[in-house]
């Protein structure tokens, strides 16, 4: 199944973080959403892309290749399961979901590190480099 389409973990992300926004969904339940889904990631200078917002430091992933044509344009990116890519993310920023979408949420890397190190179920080493994205 494509990554984004109904059903599948990724989407489940963008849903459990829409809920979170409504206070209809927990903490919990929006970080074990993260760590299941497959994330795409663009590529900075040295590593993933680190942005500034509203005096943070953030690092953008998206639920999707084309949220991330979205949110991005044309970028090189990477992707993998989230539970791996809280791994790369630098210390002291946090990470921004689906940028500019409905379902944009801001996450603490640290809170979502605590969980996976709880959920020893969710692992593996599913980081994928890919090529340009557009949208379409």
């Amino acid at each position: 199944m494509p990554v984004g389409e109904p059903g599948d973990q990724s989407s489940g992300l963008a849903e459990a973080a829409r809920r979170f926004r409504s206070g209809d969904a927990s903490p919990e339940e929006l970080s074990l959403a993260f760590v299941g889904a497959v994330l795409f990631c663009p590529i900075g200078e040295q590593g993933p892309r680190v942005i500034e917002a509203a005096g943070s430091r953030l690092v953008p992933m998206y639920s999707s290749e084309l949220a991330m044509a979205r949110g991005e344009g044309p970028c090189e990116w990477f992707s993998g399961a989230g539970s791996d890519l809280v791994r790369v993310v630098p210390a002291g920023c946090g990470m921004v979901v689906d940028r500019g979408s409905d379902s944009e949420v801001v996450l603490e890397s640290w809170a979502i590190r605590s969980s996976v190190q709880l959920d020893q179920a969710v692992g593996g080493d599913g980081a994928h480099r890919g090529e340009k994205a557009s949208g379409g």
